[in-house]
């Protein structure tokens, strides 16, 4: 199963492009962005959000949008999106959306260079597409700390260059496991600020104590195998991408009852203020 990850070609080749992969193009501010122009003024455009529909970590295998759902109950998102896209010109600082260490600061070819950043209670983002990579594993990095420079790398994105913006794609796990930070009926949320997420003001934040405990990335594939559906769809990214170890939370019994990390927007408050959706 990790072949596709091996050889970027096949990988390409088995994703679905349909006309309703025209949808998802966007010929107006995409080249606007690449030029460096802010579409949004100061406000950051989401590309699209996380798909709820879909458990699967991998990328999607439809660039189509078809079943899928946001944390709204529309469609600005497409299939087995796990992500938040965040659309910023090439060269946006980054920061990191939460105080943490940095477990992997790599490349691979769908997503691009990216940074995996443990926050503690099991809490962990991504920030992928990148251009520049400014900390290095095992680094420990504060709330709001510049960690990147945004960018179009990987072929999810250069493949539709230049009718797919240059974004930032964010994504939040839970003990290893892809999760919405918008609110939903199974999810409390996990931005500071709610369902309008703001960089760090200093003053909302939460920052979880970091832990060394942890938990085997060789468990999750064991945990992973035994479920049909997730075992097709996780092993393969984890393999590629996730590092070797995962903070985990412990015996939670939900999301609910779960120590909460309020995350900040993950860019500087002189470059953005809000996001616009």
């Amino acid at each position: 199963m990790s072949e596709s990850f091996e050889s970027p070609g096949a990988k390409l080749r088995a994703i679905d492009f349909s006309p309703r992969t025209l949808g998802l193009l966007r010929p107006l501010s995409g080249p606007l962005t690449y030029l460096g122009l802010r579409v949004g003024g100061r406000d950051v455009p989401v590309y699209a959000f996380f798909d709820h529909t879909c458990r699967a970590i991998a990328y999607p295998m439809r660039f189509a949008v078809t079943t899928c759902r946001d944390w709204r109950g529309g469609q600005l998102t497409y299939d087995k999106h796990l992500g938040t896209d965040f659309v910023v010109p090439v060269g946006t600082p980054v920061t990191a959306a939460a105080a943490g260490v940095v477990l992997a600061a790599r490349h691979e070819p769908v997503g691009g260079h990216y940074l995996w950043i443990d926050h503690g209670g099991g809490y962990s983002t991504v920030y992928q597409h990148l251009s520049v990579m400014l900390v290095r594993e095992g680094q420990k990095v504060a709330r709001g700390e510049l960690i990147a420079k945004s960018g179009g790398t990987g072929l999810a994105i250069e493949t539709f260059f230049p009718l797919v913006p240059p974004h930032l794609h964010f994504a939040l796990f839970i003990d290893g496991v892809p999760a919405d930070p918008f609110p939903g009926e199974a999810s409390p949320g996990f931005w500071a600020g709610g369902t309008d997420p703001r960089p760090y003001d200093f003053e909302a934040a939460l920052d979880l104590p970091l832990s060394e405990e942890g938990i085997a990335k060789s468990d999750l594939l064991a945990a992973f195998a035994e479920d049909e559906l997730l075992a097709t769809n996780f092993i393969p990214p984890l393999q590629a991408l996730a590092p070797e170890r995962f903070s985990h939370g412990g015996d939670w019994r939900n999301l609910w009852d779960r120590p909460r990390l309020a995350m900040s927007l993950p860019f500087r408050a002189e470059d953005v203020s809000r996001l616009a959706f």
